[in-house]
């Protein structure tokens, strides 16, 4: 069993695996579990043998029972820190989820404004003065970067299947090329 243990992967980073090694996690978990009613009445097993052998020395059978109880109670220590591991990824897995859903739409609000800016220039009338022309010029500049930095995250750190990162990725491609005709356009009219 603690072979077993020790050879279970670490938690998985897709929901995929995740689940199945819940599925894992739980039969394992009650598969040692059962044995608990044993390791008690083996303990008491003991006790009894040492109240009639009172005279005989006896501390032998006490350490071999002990570390018996100390393997199990480890084991099972292990078993339910790595449950809550799994949970906790799962969770994990769960908020980036939504996170990432937030940020798509966001992403898709703003390529619909920088649309709609692209085609009816006069919606950039709350670019008033040169000072506010420089900052939305800055932080189109930082969109750009924001994206590249944003991009490279998901694309290094996580495993975030294929097509979603297409989308996300052009999404960002077309937002960046639209943020410079946006700074090119301030720049010319402002």
């Amino acid at each position: 069993m603690e072979a077993r243990l020790a050879a279970m992967q670490p938690p998985a980073n897709t929901a995929d695996v995740l689940e199945m090694q819940l599925r894992e996690q739980k039969s394992f978990h009650a598969e040692v579990h059962q044995y608990k009613h044993q390791i008690e009445l083996f303990g008491q097993l003991t006790q009894r043998l040492i109240a009639v052998y009172r005279n005989d020395d006896t501390t032998r059978i006490k350490r071999s029972t002990e570390a018996i109880n100390h393997r199990y109670n480890e084991l099972n220590n292990s078993i339910v820190a790595r449950g809550k591991a799994l949970h906790s990824a799962v969770s994990s897995l769960q908020n980036f989820d939504r996170s990432l859903e937030k940020f798509v739409a966001w992403l898709s609000e703003a390529e619909s404004l920088l649309d709609a800016a692209e085609r009816d220039p006069h919606l950039l009338k709350f670019v008033r003065s040169p000072l506010e022309a420089v900052t939305c010029m800055e932080a189109c500049k930082a969109m750009d970067g924001f994206a590249t930095c944003v991009q490279g995250a998901i694309c290094v750190k996580l495993h975030v299947p294929a097509t979603l990162l297409a989308c996300v990725k052009g999404c960002f491609e077309r937002g960046a090329l639209k943020g410079r005709h946006l700074k090119v356009y301030l720049v010319v009219h402002f």
